[in-house]
């Protein structure tokens, strides 16, 4: 997979689990409107639902798929990168 694709995937995540989180307050802000609905009940379960328990893609509840992710496996590779060269300069001295 090239990097390219990752970080478009991620960032779609990231960008779901935005929204999907502001959906909550969304319901939440429609039902203090003071509108009456015949569902009314079902969105007031599902508002409370969804502000208490956010929306996070993981990998097998491993690790959390966001921008954090990104940062990480940048540092990981900088840091391989760096110890390779120095042996690579040793070896050649």
């Amino acid at each position: 997979m090239r990097i390219s694709n990752l970080i478009a995937l991620i960032t779609a995540y990231v960008a779901t689990s935005v929204e999907a989180n502001y959906t909550g307050e969304v319901v939440h802000k429609v039902l203090k409107s003071g509108q009456t609905f015949h569902i009314a009940n079902d969105l007031e379960h599902f508002s409370i639902q969804l502000l208490h328990k956010k929306l996070l893609f993981t990998a097998r509840d491993f690790y959390v798929i966001d921008c954090k992710l990104i940062t990480s496996i940048v540092g990981t590779v900088a840091t391989y990168l760096v110890i390779l060269t120095q042996l690579i300069h040793r070896n050649e001295s």
